[in-house]
C-alpha cells in the first residue's frame, strides 16, 4: 500500500501507513481508516447477506476501533445489543 501511495503522490511518505497523527507528519484521516473501512465492509456484508439495516449487532473489543464502529453502526440504524472488552 505504501508503494502505491508513494507512486501516486510522488514522494516518500512512510507516515501514510502507520496511523500517526497529522501533527507528527501522519496522514489526515489515517486514524479513522480502520473504523471507516470496517463500517463500509459491514454495510456491504449486510446487503450481500440480505439482512436488514435494522439488524441487531454486537461488537467484540471496545477500544478505539470498536467504539467508533459501534457509533457508526448505531447512527446508521443498527441496534447495538452488546459490546465486550477483554481486560488483560
Amino acid at each position: 500500500m505504501l508503494d502505491e501511495y508513494e507512486e501516486i503522490s510522488g514522494f516518500h511518505s512512510p507516515a501514510a501507513i502507520n496511523d500517526k497523527p497529522v501533527e507528527v507528519n501522519g496522514t489526515l484521516g489515517s486514524m479513522e481508516a480502520t473504523e471507516t473501512g470496517t463500517f463500509f465492509v459491514t454495510k456491504e456484508a449486510v446487503k450481500d447477506l440480505g439482512l436488514s439495516k435494522k439488524a441487531s449487532v454486537s461488537v467484540q473489543e471496545f477500544g478505539d476501533v470498536g467504539r467508533t464502529i459501534t457509533t457508526l453502526l448505531y447512527n446508521e440504524g443498527f441496534k447495538v445489543i452488546a459490546v465486550s472488552n477483554i481486560i488483560r
